[in-house]
Protein backbone atom coordinates (compact mmCIF):
# COMPACT_ATOMS: atom_id res chain seq x y z
CA UNK A 1 0.00 0.00 0.00
CA UNK A 2 1.49 3.33 -1.25
CA UNK A 3 1.99 5.41 1.68
CA UNK A 4 1.36 8.87 -0.40
CA UNK A 5 -0.62 10.65 -2.60
CA UNK A 6 0.06 13.45 -5.54
CA UNK A 7 -2.26 16.39 -5.82
CA UNK A 8 -2.13 19.01 -8.36
CA UNK A 9 -1.09 22.71 -7.70
CA UNK A 10 -0.19 25.33 -10.31
CA UNK A 11 0.65 22.99 -12.62
CA UNK A 12 2.90 20.42 -10.58
CA UNK A 13 2.23 17.57 -8.65
CA UNK A 14 2.75 17.62 -4.97
CA UNK A 15 4.04 14.54 -2.48
CA UNK A 16 1.51 14.36 0.25
CA UNK A 17 2.47 11.97 2.84
CA UNK A 18 -0.17 10.30 4.50
CA UNK A 19 2.27 10.67 8.05
CA UNK A 20 2.81 14.60 7.50
CA UNK A 21 -1.06 15.19 7.06
CA UNK A 22 -2.46 16.72 11.08
CA UNK A 23 -5.42 17.23 9.81
CA UNK A 24 -8.33 18.13 6.21
CA UNK A 25 -10.39 21.00 7.14
CA UNK A 26 -13.20 21.23 4.45
CA UNK A 27 -14.66 24.88 3.16
CA UNK A 28 -17.38 24.55 0.95
CA UNK A 29 -16.02 22.74 -1.95
CA UNK A 30 -12.62 23.28 -1.17
CA UNK A 31 -9.89 21.09 1.29
CA UNK A 32 -7.33 22.70 3.18
CA UNK A 33 -4.50 19.58 3.46
CA UNK A 34 -2.56 20.80 6.63
CA UNK A 35 0.98 19.27 7.09
CA UNK A 36 3.94 19.52 9.40
CA UNK A 37 5.54 21.74 6.52
CA UNK A 38 2.79 23.73 4.90
CA UNK A 39 -0.69 24.20 3.96
CA UNK A 40 -2.87 22.82 0.61
CA UNK A 41 -5.70 24.27 -0.93
CA UNK A 42 -7.50 21.73 -3.31
CA UNK A 43 -10.66 21.20 -4.84
CA UNK A 44 -12.34 17.87 -3.64
CA UNK A 45 -14.77 16.69 -1.76
CA UNK A 46 -15.16 15.67 1.96
CA UNK A 47 -16.24 12.11 1.08
CA UNK A 48 -13.33 11.77 -1.29
CA UNK A 49 -10.52 12.73 0.25
CA UNK A 50 -11.96 9.82 3.71
CA UNK A 51 -11.70 6.76 1.11
CA UNK A 52 -8.32 8.12 -0.12
CA UNK A 53 -6.99 8.60 3.41
CA UNK A 54 -6.29 4.81 5.21
CA UNK A 55 -9.15 4.44 7.72
CA UNK A 56 -5.91 3.00 10.44
CA UNK A 57 -4.51 6.28 10.25
CA UNK A 58 -7.36 8.89 9.55
CA UNK A 59 -11.13 9.93 11.38
CA UNK A 60 -13.56 11.78 10.55
CA UNK A 61 -14.79 13.66 13.22
CA UNK A 62 -16.93 16.74 11.88
CA UNK A 63 -18.75 17.53 8.60
CA UNK A 64 -15.38 19.75 8.17
CA UNK A 65 -12.93 18.01 9.50
CA UNK A 66 -10.88 14.93 9.25
CA UNK A 67 -7.81 13.90 11.68
CA UNK A 68 -4.60 11.72 11.78
CA UNK A 69 -5.05 9.64 14.81
CA UNK A 70 -1.16 10.02 15.73
CA UNK A 71 -1.70 14.17 15.83
CA UNK A 72 -4.71 13.93 18.74
CA UNK A 73 -2.83 14.73 22.16
CA UNK A 74 -6.40 14.28 24.01
CA UNK A 75 -10.10 14.62 23.34
CA UNK A 76 -13.18 14.93 25.15
CA UNK A 77 -16.96 13.75 24.21
CA UNK A 78 -17.08 17.41 21.70
CA UNK A 79 -13.69 18.94 21.34
CA UNK A 80 -10.21 17.04 19.82
CA UNK A 81 -7.35 18.27 21.22
CA UNK A 82 -4.04 18.27 18.72
CA UNK A 83 -0.70 20.09 19.49
CA UNK A 84 -1.42 24.11 18.69
CA UNK A 85 -5.34 23.50 17.61
CA UNK A 86 -8.37 22.57 19.21
CA UNK A 87 -10.96 20.82 16.35
CA UNK A 88 -14.72 20.61 17.16
CA UNK A 89 -16.43 16.77 17.11
CA UNK A 90 -19.51 16.51 15.63
CA UNK A 91 -22.65 15.17 17.44
CA UNK A 92 -22.81 12.56 15.32
CA UNK A 93 -18.86 11.39 14.82
CA UNK A 94 -19.30 11.48 19.04
CA UNK A 95 -18.12 7.46 19.74
CA UNK A 96 -15.73 7.53 16.04
CA UNK A 97 -12.60 8.43 18.63
CA UNK A 98 -14.11 6.13 21.52
CA UNK A 99 -13.83 3.15 19.14
CA UNK A 100 -10.59 3.95 17.74
CA UNK A 101 -8.24 3.93 20.54
CA UNK A 102 -7.45 2.07 23.43
CA UNK A 103 -9.26 3.65 26.50
CA UNK A 104 -8.24 2.93 30.00
CA UNK A 105 -10.69 4.78 32.49
CA UNK A 106 -8.97 5.62 36.30
CA UNK A 107 -11.90 3.54 37.75
CA UNK A 108 -10.04 0.87 35.98
CA UNK A 109 -6.70 1.63 37.05
CA UNK A 110 -6.18 -0.67 40.46
CA UNK A 111 -3.37 -0.18 42.28
CA UNK A 112 -1.34 -3.33 42.56
CA UNK A 113 -1.00 -5.59 45.81
CA UNK A 114 2.07 -7.15 47.27
CA UNK A 115 2.27 -9.80 48.98
CA UNK A 116 5.79 -9.85 51.34
CA UNK A 117 7.32 -12.82 52.54
CA UNK A 118 10.42 -13.06 54.77
CA UNK A 119 12.78 -15.86 54.88
CA UNK A 120 14.13 -16.97 58.36
CA UNK A 121 15.30 -20.45 60.02
CA UNK A 122 12.13 -22.09 59.28
CA UNK A 123 12.18 -20.80 55.50
CA UNK A 124 9.64 -18.86 53.55
CA UNK A 125 6.87 -17.09 55.94
CA UNK A 126 4.16 -14.32 54.83
CA UNK A 127 4.41 -11.15 56.73
CA UNK A 128 1.75 -8.53 57.01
Amino acid sequence: MQKYFFIRLDGRYHKIIFNEIIFVEGARNYLKIVTDKRNYLVLMSMKKMEHLLPAHLFKRIHKSYIVSLDAITAFESDRAFLKDKELPIGACYSNVLHQSFTLVKDDEIKTPVFTLYAYNSAGLQYRN
